[in-house]
């Protein structure tokens, strides 16, 4: 079985849908888990609304989704997660809080669950081609985006924690453990979310781990040659509010495509403090499509 760990802080709304196509793109069966660490006060992240947390349990409940409610104590006792590895012992900003969500998701479902396959997603990336689990992490043990930072001469590359996967069918309890989603000082260079997962790439082989790529927020454009994509997927890049239109007409698209299989919409945890209104546009716009799309059958490639 796949396990797919999902991650919310916000966007009730998607929730359902976003359970329903990574359930239903895989030709095997998926346990859809949603990691819920939405804040018990309001603040940017939930755009001011304290009962998000309840909205998004509450979907949970009606739509007989596995969800979890992340302890909010744990990030100011951050140790008791990561142990030997915690660099802050209390933090909320954004990617601490990230780290930590990720790191207790991982000790549940993994070192106590016993979980041999799992996906870690973010809420706001959806998939839109169907797969099989190898085709999904190209016969790979691990499954990642690489980020590489610098400190002068120093360079460390780690892994984007925002959509992953482990095929951990052979590795030790040892492997297991380190797994580390730690941010900040990491050998003497500073790191995002996910910094510590250098440890698990430098264990792994060159032919045990595959390193995907994509095309990067405002980074391509309506002038590029791009993969094929559903309607859903086309229509929302063509009407996003976020993207940057030059004089000469070109779009540079704010959203993603992730190893053209994934459409990131990008930025729904508003760690940016965009505001509610370019999110509430954003995401009705966008649910709008994608209902649409769920209803014609369209939703999925082949």
């Amino acid at each position: 079985m796949i396990t797919v760990i999902a991650t919310w802080i916000n966007h009730p709304e998607v929730l359902k849908e976003h359970k329903d196509m990574w359930v239903k793109v895989f030709n095997d069966r998926v346990r859809y888990v949603a990691y819920i660490d939405a804040k018990n006060h309001s603040d940017f992240s939930n755009f001011g609304d304290a009962s998000v947390r309840e909205q998004l349990v509450k979907v949970c409940i009606d739509n007989d989704i596995d969800y979890v409610i992340v302890p909010q104590n744990y990030h100011m006792m951050r140790r008791s997660v990561f142990g030997d590895n915690c660099i802050f012992e209390a933090d909320q900003n954004p990617s601490g809080r990230d780290s930590l969500v990720c790191q207790y998701a991982w000790n549940k479902e993994v070192l106590e669950g016993g979980c041999e396959r799992i996906i870690l997603v973010q809420s706001d990336i959806f998939p839109y081609r169907r797969m099989s689990w190898s085709d999904f992490t190209h016969g790979s043990q691990f499954y990642f985006k690489m980020q590489t930072r610098k400190n002068g001469f120093l360079k460390l590359d780690y892994a984007w924690e925002g959509l992953c996967a482990f095929d951990m069918g052979t590795w030790s309890d040892h492997m297991k453990r380190l797994v580390d989603f730690e941010y900040g000082l990491q050998k003497a260079v500073y790191t995002d979310t996910g910094g510590g997962l250098w440890k698990i790439m430098e264990a792994l082989t060159d032919d045990k781990k595959y390193n995907w790529t994509g095309l990067d927020s405002l980074q391509w454009s309506s002038q590029d040659s791009v993969p094929e994509l559903p309607f859903w997927v086309t229509e929302h890049l063509r009407k996003d509010p976020r993207n940057s239109v030059e004089a000469d007409g070109t779009i540079s698209y704010y959203s993603e495509i992730q190893d053209d299989r994934c459409f990131h919409l990008r930025a729904g945890g508003n760690w940016d403090n965009a505001g509610k209104e370019v999110h509430d546009k954003r995401y009705s716009n966008f649910l709008k499509l994608l209902k649409d799309a769920i209803v014609d059958g369209s939703v999925f490639l082949s």
